[in-house]
Parts: structure tokens; C-alpha cells; sequence
């Protein structure tokens, strides 16, 4: 029995070394596949991270390329393809925030496998410094950051005596606290026209100038306001028939100081010389009068703000209702360009371009590019350029013909509609006022029960509200209008001459 059982342990033994040997085996043959398995995905991790490190390096270099034509060109950065490389698909969206911010996504896409596309983006954004230097206050340092679909009155303010026609609107940031420098006509001319208020509280604006008086009193009354970037001076256009442009000392806006001697347009005829419209660019003021017999555009150098000096004109025959100025590099050299938003005919449009030469005394001021004109005979009333994109307002004729337009603007000889709206204007009203920042456009109308409106602009080709409240009834028909740091400021005809606008985030739609 011994000996039987002796006799069996071999093959007991030998078969458990068997079974033993192809676990064994098994578990080599596992670990050996899961060593594979990590060696392969470590290679694959690896070339995912190369992959993606090259990439990286591209978008960075779409950023610096779009920097340096920034510097050669600014207009000229716009959202465009670049040529693909190797796997790579690579491009840059540029969204304009200002008239003198743009920010450029760089975008680069490339796919491993079937069905995984692959992506890395890089954004940035540039400054175009001379432009901010020369536009000052119009060239605001950031875009909304609100989705304004809720717009509602934070504050406003009457003017003293109250009842008085609110004629425009300026902000501006000086010694740390934000004003609106507003303008008005008023009955008798011995009222006072010109107001500083702060409006650093939005919900409780207060006149910066102690009483009784509040203000100042310039004459027989202003119609448009600009301010310096430096926020020193304030250049008003004067309802006179003489003294149409004035010059006001604010860089102590509780004393505002009308500086000596006004100047008076030359040229003008004798109907509706008074200032109409002005705009500040870079030690200049661009002044616009109404359609007279004499010159209706005038430049005037005002490097020394005491001593303005007249450096040319042009008859266009029109209304100048609003400028809007910057310099433009078409063709390798750069041209001062000044875009006016004008009466209309039947043969002339409402969008007049003028090229300013600068290289000769008195400037040498003509007609440049296409300029556009609408259908109808509707007046331009209001104009804002930003990037290759002109913004035009115009009054309300014929319920079939749109009142505000996005025009493309980077061919100036021809000028394109992207889209246009009827945005419920009613007889005798007119968009007066346009500010555009981000992707929304700010409109301010006369139009007693949608005198404020807010536009969704991020595609040019569709303009849409920004919800079922982007109009804001009130009372008021709007005069003027400034964005400034996430308000808006509406100057308006009759009481509360001053209304600040912003987003209220808990308003009922």
C-alpha cells in the first residue's frame, strides 16, 4: 500500500507541474501583453504629446504673425485660412473689440485617427496704440462684459432749469472718477448749456459743478460735444451764427472753463451756419454744419487748444450729421479719412468718404471711394466704423426701406451691405446716435417709445436683438449717445437730459 502510494506521487507531481507551467505561461504571456500594450500607449501618448506641442508652436506663430501686421496694417487683420501644413489645418478668427482693440483667435485642427479631430486655440489681443492715442475717449478700453438683453435706466439726471433740450453726451475718465460732459440748447440763450456730471455712481449721477448754478453758459447753446483723450478739453459745436466752435477747459470738471477766443467757421453762408456735428482725432477737430450755401466741413489744428487753427473746408452740399475720423493704410500709404453720415438726394449717397491731405496749406480736403447709398431718400443720421465695418443710421421715410445698416467697408471704392433693419422707427425719427463695442451695437433714436435699442452685430450679416427687450421705452426722444465701462449714456430732448443705461441682470422680459 506504502509502496502503491509511493509509486503514484510522481505522476501527481507531474501533472500539478504541468498545470503550473501553462499558468505560468498564461501570465507571462498577459504581462508580456500588457508591457506591449503600455509601451505601444506610452508611444502613442507620446506622439499625441508632439503632436500637440507642434500645434501649439503654430497657433503661436499665426499670434505673432498677426502681430506684426498689426503693426504694418491694422485693418488689414481680419479672420482668414492659411495654407495647410502637413497634417495641420490652420487659421485665425479677429473680432473687433473697439475702434482701436481687435482679438485674434489662432486655431489650428488636425486629426490622429478616424473620428478624433484634434484641436488647440491661442487668443490674444492687440491694441492699436496710435489709435487709442488719437481717439481717446471714443476708443473704449473694454467691450461689455454682460449679455445686455435686459437693458433698463440705472439713473438720470435733469438740467437746471429743468425741461431743457439735452443735445449730446460725451464720457470720459478723468483723475480716476467717470463723467458725462453733456450739452444742451435752451430758451432764453441766457441759460446755462454745458454740465459735468458724475456719474462714477451710475445710480445716482450728481452735477460735478456746485449750485446754484451747476453748469456753465457758452452763448446761444451747443449741439454735439467731444472730448480729448487726455480729458482736458471739450470742443463743442456751437448753435451760433458766428463762434461755431468753442473750446472748454474741463480738466477740473467741478470749475469747467470756456477758454477765449471762439472761432468762427469761415466760409459758411448765411443759412444754417451754426455747428452741427464734431469729432476729435489726434490734435485735430473735424466740424459739420448743416447744408448751407458756403462750406459744410472744416478742419481745424488744435495741438494748442488756446489757439485753434483753421486748416481747411469743402462744400458737399448736405447736412453733415456725423464724423467719424481715422487714419487708413490703402495701397501702402496712409490716408487720413474722415466718414460722414449726410442728407441724401436722389443722386448722392448718405455715406460720404473725404480724404484729408495734410501734406499741403490750406489741407487739401475731396471726395475718395464709393461712399453708399441706400434705397430711398432717407437722410444718414448717425455713423460708427469699426474694423472694415461701418455702421449707418438713417430716418424713417418709408416703412420699406431699413433704418440702420452694417456695411462692409473694406473696399472703400466698393462698399457693400452686409445687413440692414427697419428697427421700428415711425415718422419723423431717426437713429441720432450709434456706439458699437464687442459684438453689440447701442442705437439712440427719436422715437419717443424705443429711444434706446441694443443689437446683437457678432455676425455682420445678421443683425438680431439681443431678447424680446433689447428695446427700452421711455419717454424721451434721444439726442446723443457714449459707451463707456459697461453704461450707456443718452442725452435726451427733454426731461432727464441725461439717462444711464446698463444690463439689469433680475429685470422680467
Amino acid at each position: 500500500m506504502k509502496a502503491g502510494s509511493i509509486g503514484s506521487a510522481p505522476i501527481y507531481n507531474e501533472g500539478s507541474s504541468t498545470i503550473e507551467l501553462i499558468i505560468s505561461f498564461s501570465v507571462l504571456i498577459l504581462t508580456m501583453t500588457a508591457v506591449l500594450l503600455i509601451a505601444f500607449g506610452n508611444q502613442s501618448n507620446t506622439l499625441y504629446a508632439d503632436l500637440n506641442q507642434e500645434a501649439l508652436y503654430k497657433a503661436n506663430r499665426v499670434l505673432e504673425d498677426t502681430r506684426a501686421d498689426a503693426k504694418g496694417n491694422y485693418l488689414s487683420v481680419v479672420t482668414e485660412s492659411y495654407s495647410p501644413e502637413t497634417i495641420y489645418s490652420l487659421s485665425r478668427e479677429v473680432i473687433d473689440l473697439t475702434p482701436c482693440k481687435k482679438r485674434a483667435t489662432a486655431r489650428v485642427t488636425w486629426q490622429t485617427d478616424v473620428g478624433r479631430p484634434q484641436k488647440v486655440e491661442l487668443a490674444n489681443e492687440f491694441v492699436n496704440i496710435a489709435e487709442a492715442l488719437a481717439l481717446g475717449g471714443d476708443c473704449a478700453d473694454s467691450p461689455p462684459n454682460d449679455d445686455w438683453d435686459r437693458p433698463d435706466s440705472a439713473g438720470y439726471i435733469d438740467l437746471i432749469p429743468g425741461g431743457q433740450e439735452g443735445t449730446d453726451v460725451d464720457a470720459a475718465v478723468i483723475n480716476g472718477t467717470r463723467y458725462a460732459f453733456t450739452t444742451s440748447k435752451k430758451n432764453p440763450p441766457t441759460e446755462l448749456d454745458f454740465w459735468a456730471v458724475d456719474v462714477t455712481d451710475s445710480e445716482n449721477p450728481v452735477f460735478a459743478m456746485p449750485g446754484p448754478d451747476y453748469g456753465i453758459n457758452t452763448g446761444p447753446g451747443l449741439n454735439a460735444v467731444d472730448v480729448d483723450p487726455d480729458g482736458k478739453i471739450a470742443y463743442v459745436a456751437s448753435d451760433n451764427i458766428n463762434e461755431q466752435l468753442q473750446v472748454i477747459d474741463i480738466s477740473d470738471p467741478t470749475n469747467p472753463q470756456l477758454l477765449l477766443p471762439s472761432v468762427t467757421l469761415p466760409g459758411v453762408g448765411n443759412s444754417y451756419p451754426q455747428g452741427w456735428s464734431i469729432f476729435y482725432y489726434d490734435h485735430h477737430v473735424f466740424i459739420g454744419t448743416r447744408e448751407t450755401a458756403g462750406n459744410e466741413f472744416h478742419v481745424f489744428d488744435v495741438t494748442n487748444p488756446l489757439l485753434p487753427i483753421h486748416r481747411g473746408s469743402i462744400e458737399i452740399n448736405h447736412n453733415v450729421n456725423d464724423i467719424f475720423v481715422r487714419d487708413q493704410t490703402i495701397g501702402g500709404v496712409t490716408k487720413r479719412l474722415a466718414f460722414l453720415a449726410v442728407s441724401s438726394s436722389a443722386i448722392s449717397p448718405e455715406v460720404m468718404i473725404l480724404n484729408i491731405d495734410m501734406s499741403t496749406l490750406p489741407y487739401t480736403i475731396s471726395p475718395f471711394g464709393s461712399g453708399f447709398d441706400a434705397p430711398g431718400e432717407e437722410d444718414g443720421t448717425s455713423i460708427f466704423l469699426l474694423g472694415n465695418t461701418i455702421f449707418l443710421g438713417r430716418e424713417y421715410l418709408a416703412s420699406s426701406n431699413p433704418q440702420f445698416y452694417t456695411l462692409d467697408a473694406s473696399d472703400l471704392f466698393n462698399i457693400d451691405e452686409f445687413d440692414s433693419l427697419n428697427v421700428g422707427l415711425t415718422n419723423n425719427t431717426a437713429i441720432v446716435g450709434i456706439a458699437v463695442s464687442g459684438k453689440f451695437a447701442f442705437l439712440a433714436t427719436t422715437r419717443q417709445t424705443a429711444g434706446f435699442q441694443v443689437w446683437n452685430i457678432e455676425d455682420l450679416t445678421n443683425i438680431k436683438p439681443t431678447s424680446a427687450c433689447n428695446i427700452y421705452n421711455y419717454s424721451e426722444k434721444a439726442t446723443g449717445i457714449d459707451y463707456l465701462d459697461n453704461r450707456v449714456y443718452i442725452s435726451n430732448e427733454s426731461n432727464d437730459a441725461l439717462r444711464i443705461i446698463w444690463d439689469h441682470p433680475t429685470l422680467a422680459c
